[in-house]
C-alpha cells in the first residue's frame, strides 16, 4: 500500500497544491490587491524570521555543542570505524525530522544498546569523559559544558536521555543503517529547560522503500514547539511559539482512498501560515495522467479537479484565489503550467515566489516520509 507517501506526493504537485481552498461563498468578504499583497508579504516575513529564531535557539545550539563534544570523543563509540555515527548526531537530526529524506539515517557497524550504556557522563576538563556506570541504571545523563573556553571549565548543561530505540532497515544502496524509532529526552541548561525530544516511528518495508507508517513526534526548542503526527490517512504537523495565541504553521489532511486502497481518491485539508488560512479539498486520482494535448485544455482539466482559494485566518476574509495558469516553462508537474495567486481584480503572482520556506518545507515533509 503507497498510503501516506502517496498522500503527502500528490500535495505537492506543481508547488504546492496542499494549500487548497473551498468555493467562494457570496457572504465572503474578498479584500483589495493592495491589501492582499501586504498581507502576503507580511506573513511570510513573520514566519522566516520564527523558522530561522527555532535555528539559533538555544536548545540547538546547546545540542550542536554536545555533538561536536562527542566528536572529539564519543562516549558510545562501541569500535572506531570509518562513516560511525554517534546516536547523538542522530538525536540531533530529530530534532530537524523534515531537513532531507536521509536526515533519519545512522551509519553504523551495529546497533546502539541502549540498557549497555545508562550511567552518568560528565565531560573533564581534559576533553574527555568521566563515566559512572552505576547510577542512573535507567537512563543515559551526559553533564557537560556550553562554553568549552572557559577556564575552569563549567559543566552548566545536562542532557537526559531516558529512552532509545532504534531498528536497523537497509538503504537505496543496499548498505545497513539504523533509524531511531523511540526516543524521550531533555535538555537543561543551567538548571533551566531548552529542549526536549517525544519521538515514536512506525516504519515498514513498501515497494522496497522504508517509508513511515506511523508517527508521533513532538520536539521543543523553547519557546518554539514543532509536532507531527502521522497515520495511515491523515497527516498533522505545527510550528508553534509558546509566547503566541495561534500556530506559526499547522497542517491538517484526511485522504479518502479508491478501493484498491492504494490511489487518493480525494485529499481535504487546511494550511494555516500565521494570518493566513489555505482551506479545501484536490482530487489527485484524476490528475494523473488525463489524455489531453492541448496545454490550455491541462490548464483547465487541472483547476476542475482542485478548489483553492487563500483566507485571513482571524476574519475568515478572503484574499485569492488559487489557480493553474499557462507558463512559459516546464514546472514541477512536467507541464507548461503554474500554481498562481488571482486577487480580486485579477491580476497574479506565483504562489512560490511567496511562500519559498513553506514550499521547501512541505518539499521535505514529503521526504521525510520516505525515510531511506
Amino acid at each position: 500500500m503507497k498510503t501516506l507517501k502517496q498522500i503527502v506526493v500528490m500535495t505537492v504537485i506543481g508547488s504546492m497544491l496542499i494549500f487548497a481552498g473551498c468555493e467562494e461563498e457570496e457572504s465572503t468578504k474578498t479584500v483589495s490587491t493592495e491589501e492582499a499583497e501586504e498581507i502576503l508579504a507580511q506573513n511570510s516575513q513573520e514566519l522566516n524570521s520564527e523558522l530561522e529564531a527555532m535555528e539559533n535557539s538555544k536548545g540547538m545550539k546547546t545540542v550542536q555543542t554536545l555533538v561536536a563534544l562527542s566528536q572529539k570523543d564519543d562516549p558510545f563509540a562501541q569500535k572506531k570505524s570509518l562513516g560511525e555515527e554517534s546516536i547523538l548526531r542522530s538525536i540531533q537530526k530529530t530534532l530537524k525530522p523534515v531537513e532531507n529524506k536521509n536526515n533519519l539515517k545512522r551509519f553504523g557497524d551495529q546497533p546502539f544498546n541502549f540498557s549497555d550504556h545508562t550511567g552518568t557522563y560528565t565531560w573533564q576538563s581534559e576533553g574527555v569523559w568521566n563515566v559512572n556506570t552505576n547510577a542512573p541504571t535507567d537512563a543515559i545523563v551526559i553533564e557537560f559544558p556550553t562554553d568549552t573556553t572557559m577556564d575552569p571549565v563549567e559543566n552548566n548543561a545536562v542532557f537526559t536521555l531516558s529512552t532509545y530505540e532504534e531498528t536497523a532497515v537497509t538503504d537505496s544502496s543496499g548498505e545497513e543503517v539504523y533509524i531511531p524509532t523511540r526516543i524521550e529526552a531533555t535538555l537543561n541548561v543551567d538548571d533551566t529547560l531548552v529542549a526536549s525530544v517525544s519521538w515514536t516511528l512506525e516504519i515498514a518495508e513498501v515497494d522496497g522503500a522504508t517509508v513511515v507508517e506511523q508517527m508521533d513526534a513532538s520536539i521543543n526548542l523553547v519557546p518554539h514547539t514543532y509536532k507531527v503526527e502521522i497515520t495511515q490517512n491523515t497527516l498533522f504537523a505545527s510550528i508553534s511559539n509558546d509566547e503566541m495565541e495561534t500556530p506559526l504553521m499547522s497542517v491538517n489532511m484526511n485522504a479518502t482512498f479508491m478501493d484498491n486502497m492504494e490511489d487518493v481518491q480525494k485529499l481535504e485539508g487546511n494550511v494555516q501560515v500565521r494570518n493566513l488560512n489555505f482551506k479545501g479539498w484536490i482530487e489527485p486520482y484524476d490528475m494523473q495522467n488525463p489524455d489531453i494535448q492541448d496545454s490550455g485544455d491541462f490548464v483547465e482539466y487541472y483547476n476542475n479537479q482542485i478548489d483553492l482559494a487563500l483566507y485571513k485566518y482571524d476574519t475568515g476574509e478572503k484574499i485569492a484565489d488559487v489557480k493553474f495558469v499557462q507558463s512559459d516553462s516546464q514546472t514541477g508537474t512536467g507541464l507548461p503550467m503554474k500554481l498562481v495567486f488571482e486577487f480580486k481584480d485579477g491580476s497574479t503572482t506565483p504562489v512560490k515566489e511567496h511562500f519559498q520556506k513553506i514550499y521547501q518545507y512541505l518539499q521535505q515533509l514529503t521526504g521525510m516520509i520516505e525515510t531511506v
